[in-house]
């Protein structure tokens, strides 16, 4: 959670610049790095994305836009963000948020340029969004409401909108699901081998926002496993019993 807002100097603004270049130094260029200088020193350095559900939203709808290939930054963002493994907190946090400005600049004026943005040839230019619109993403984080905001977000103008229909099929379809190869009840508390397969089934269906599997060595069905279970069996009218069986894996 981030403070509040508050007015800064100057001379604070260069000094979260400097710091923002120092966690950046083998990174890449910032589109952004005036606005984010302003906003980290308004929030005292702190991480803006602490919460990993956030961050998964976040990168699925910069996806979106990546694919659709009106912005070209989008993409470079999104690999930055899928790629790059050696990313230590405080960079990813300030390339998410230099993605979120640029989205933000979209969101909020797709709806007026829709027609050229979305059809022409030439990539629009990428400008910093209205200071309203980053007021309501900051009050989005300050009350813990940012994966709901997030979802608010989808660009508004009726060509997109079938567009992106198609767009999410598509992506959909490109995703090759792992298989889980029990042959019989799985069962909380029993030990499987199938377990990292679940977790990504389960991740990739929303119901599992943490790794449950942070001891390598752990072949054993319980705890975060289970409760993301029974949520995704309670989602499809199951027995929310946390039990894999045939119905559950259909």
């Amino acid at each position: 959670m981030v403070s509040e807002q508050k007015n800064v100097t100057a001379e604070e603004i260069q000094k979260s610049r400097q710091q923002l270049q120092g966690f950046l130094s083998q990174g890449p260029n910032l589109v952004y790095t005036d606005r984010l200088a302003k906003l980290y020193a308004e929030n005292n350095i702190q991480p803006l994305w602490d919460e990993a559900a956030v961050v998964l939203e976040f990168k699925q709808q910069l996806a979106e836009l990546a694919l659709a290939g009106f912005q070209p930054q989008f993409g470079k963002w999104l690999s930055l963000l899928v790629k790059n493994k050696q990313l230590n907190q405080m960079e990813l946090d300030i390339i998410l948020s230099d993605a979120m400005l640029g989205y933000l600049y979209f969101i909020c004026n797709v709806k007026f340029n829709g027609k050229d943005w979305l059809y022409q040839k030439t990539p629009y230019q990428l400008r910093e969004p209205t200071v309203a619109a980053v007021s309501r993403w900051q009050t989005a984080i300050n009350s813990k409401q940012l994966v709901s905001w997030l979802k608010t977000l989808a660009p508004q103008h009726a060509s997109y909108l079938p567009m992106r229909t198609k767009m999410l099929a598509y992506l959909s379809e490109q995703q090759i699901w792992p298989k889980i190869n029990t042959a019989s009840l799985l069962k909380p508390g029993q030990a499987s081998n199938d377990l990292v397969s679940l977790s990504e089934i389960l991740t990739r269906n929303g119901v599992l926002t943490e790794d449950p599997l942070t001891d390598q060595n752990s072949r054993r069905y319980d705890g975060l496993l289970v409760g993301a279970v029974k949520q995704f069996q309670r989602m499809y009218g199951l027995e929310p019993d946390g039990i894999i069986g045939n119905a559950t894996l259909k």
